[in-house]
């Protein structure tokens, strides 16, 4: 019945499917027996695909009515596949009612989840998440560090995302935050992130930390000359 439900929304895409975000357009009770197919009382082969096309939320629906019913599985819900798909559903939720619960998964044990949850949270968020973000920025799994630093680079605050490029210690991290500082700066904070970046490129031993500064710089179009100087790194 599961697998039922999810492929009965596919086959009708060419009237119920946003081709362009990829969304099925669900209506009140799809998900609702797609809830009641989630609940833990049932196994995982059913769990799973109820799960996966509840994740797959027409973005204009949204879900906070269910949201004691979300935070509820959950809490009940112990395999890491499912779990991101119910945790996916916040993203359809009140962005000021997510919090608790994507804080919650950011100390989960599988790192699937804890990305999962960093992909759920609403630019709003930020505040409240900040030094959960921070810490998983000087976390052991790249992934996750990663995701972190691409939902910061989303954000609009240049002066925050070039102070956090500076105090990560690996360079993927450093060119998304750098890149994002750049795009995001004033004309006067990206002349100076401009210099401050060229010295840090100049003094490296590093080709690989060199290459992803260059790539961070190719954000100022102004540093053509540059570019052509190092074709030959």
């Amino acid at each position: 019945l599961a697998w039922g439900l999810y492929y009965t929304s596919i086959r009708y895409r060419n009237v119920n499917y946003d081709k362009a975000k990829g969304n099925i357009k669900h209506n009140t009770k799809m998900v609702e027996k797609g809830m009641q197919l989630v609940s833990v009382s049932n196994p995982y082969s059913v769990r799973y695909p109820a799960a996966h096309f509840l994740s797959q939320m027409d973005p204009n629906f949204d879900l906070t009515p269910y949201l004691s019913q979300i935070q509820d599985l959950l809490s009940k819900e112990n395999h890491p596949i499912v779990y991101c798909g119910l945790l996916t559903m916040m993203r359809r939720v009140d962005s000021t009612k997510r919090v608790d619960a994507l804080s919650e998964a950011f100390n989960h044990a599988d790192y699937r989840v804890r990305v999962t949850a960093i992909r759920a949270l609403h630019p709003s968020n930020f505040n409240e998440m900040q030094e959960a973000l921070q810490k998983v920025l000087k976390g052991d799994i790249i992934y996750v560090r990663v995701t972190a630093a691409e939902y910061i680079a989303s954000l609009k605050d240049a002066e925050m995302q070039f102070n956090l490029g500076l105090n990560v210690d690996h360079f993927w991290l450093q060119e998304i935050l750098f890149q994002a500082a750049l795009k995001n700066a004033t004309t006067k904070k990206k002349a100076e992130f401009t210099n401050k970046l060229i010295e840090r490129f100049n003094n490296s031993s590093s080709d690989l930390e060199k290459v992803l500064l260059l790539r961070a710089l190719a954000e100022n179009k102004d540093l053509l000359n540059l570019f052509i100087s190092q074709t030959n790194l």
